[in-house]
């Protein structure tokens, strides 16, 4: 695996963190699922690519899976999200994700 996919591999769970949190497409499709504790279950990167010494731009394909709600009523538990984006070296070294774009997102199970 080159430079570029390790890192884009290494923030995944950033991401999904952040998509899962506080972006407004993957939280709506969420909200529809009576599910709750949503993570990865899989994903594929798409493309992972070094443009400078301290910048990648990647695209993945995420599927994320939640605990169903015993209390309500089955309404799907797996979105599909699709991710483009910039990761970043920061000045002490580490990696992070400075901006990304959900090309797609859906309920896989509904």
């Amino acid at each position: 695996m080159n430079l570029a996919k390790e890192i884009v591999e290494m923030k995944l769970n950033a991401l999904v963190w952040n998509l899962t949190n506080s972006n407004d497409t993957v939280t709506r499709e969420m909200a529809i699922t009576n599910a709750y504790e949503y993570d990865l279950s899989d994903y594929e990167i798409i493309m992972a690519s070094q443009k400078s010494n301290d910048l990648i731009d990647f695209e993945v394909t995420l599927d994320l899976s939640g605990e169903q709600d015993p209390e309500r009523p089955f309404c799907g538990s797996e979105i599909a999200v699709s991710v483009s984006g910039t990761i970043r070296k920061q000045e002490d070294g580490s990696w992070e994700i400075e901006s990304y774009d959900v090309l797609s997102c859906s309920l896989e199970d509904f």
